[in-house]
């Protein structure tokens, strides 16, 4: 599955979060990077109108271990700070979760 017309007339961001998850657990899905789809999930999740429900049935199907927070790309510097802090809380996540399985 390949994005790029939905991301760029925004019709993926318009999707209620059954279908979003959908979407993002398809195992032919194609992006650039795990860091895309971060941004994609944080995008959809930042509309109005979003539940916390929802937002907790999508990011889950992000894979955070594959995701460079070394190089933050200039749309997520550009979030909202309440969205970055989330993006912060979930690095730390990852990174203790590395520490453990090392």
């Amino acid at each position: 599955m390949f994005l790029p017309k939905a991301v760029a007339d925004g019709s993926l961001f318009e999707l209620d979060a059954a279908s979003f998850s959908m979407v993002l657990a398809q195992d032919k899905l194609v992006v650039a990077s795990e860091s895309a789809v971060l941004e994609h999930a944080l995008r959809w999740a930042s509309r109005a109108g979003r539940t916390e429900e929802g937002v907790r049935r999508v990011m889950p199907l992000v894979r955070f271990p594959l995701v460079s927070l070394l190089r933050l790309s200039a749309a997520l510097k550009r979030l909202p700070a309440r969205l970055q802090r989330c993006v912060h809380t979930v690095g730390k996540g990852v990174h203790q979760a590395s520490q453990c399985l090392s």
